[in-house]
């Protein structure tokens, strides 16, 4: 799952209770809980002229499909009937993005790095293999740094 921003989030959100709800003229986003249930909620508040229409529950699944429930009641059903996931599917999700394959790539690449220096101390690491292993670390480190 790629997250988004807080921004992102509410910009969607917004956009979902709009289309939900066509006769509200005014939204305000309260909160944002990014990693609610493998997903992110944001609860919106709606206003219709100066009179306040309550707050909306905005779901934004692990594939980023934000889903809108006028009820609390609705928004505990549909997260209760999802099924939980296992360990081992967390952990395959992970090395099959973006960021897992390039964590594979630079370990691999370090240990080949590594199994030249040991093999033979007077070798020089072929420069293809330090750049390499540069730039997907710089990749994997970029990307951490960005979803902060």
């Amino acid at each position: 799952m790629v997250m988004m921003t807080d921004n992102e989030y509410e910009e969607e959100a917004v956009e979902a209770v709009k289309l939900a709800f066509p006769h509200i003229t005014n939204w305000q986003t309260r909160f944002v809980l990014p990693g609610f249930y493998d997903g992110a909620l944001v609860i919106v508040e709606m206003w219709c002229e100066e009179r306040s229409m309550g707050q909306v529950n905005v779901y934004f699944d692990d594939s980023n499909r934000p889903a809108v429930f006028n009820r609390t009641e609705d928004l505990a059903k549909a997260l209760g009937a999802r099924r939980p996931r296992a360990r081992w599917e967390i952990v395959l999700q992970y090395f099959l993005s973006v960021n897992g394959v390039s964590a594979i790539v630079a370990i691999l690449i370090t240990i080949t790095i590594c199994a030249i220096v040991f093999s033979d101390p007077g070798t020089q690491v072929p420069e293809i293999l330090a750049n390499a292993l540069t730039m997907i670390l710089g990749f994997y480190f970029g990307t951490q740094a960005r979803k902060r």
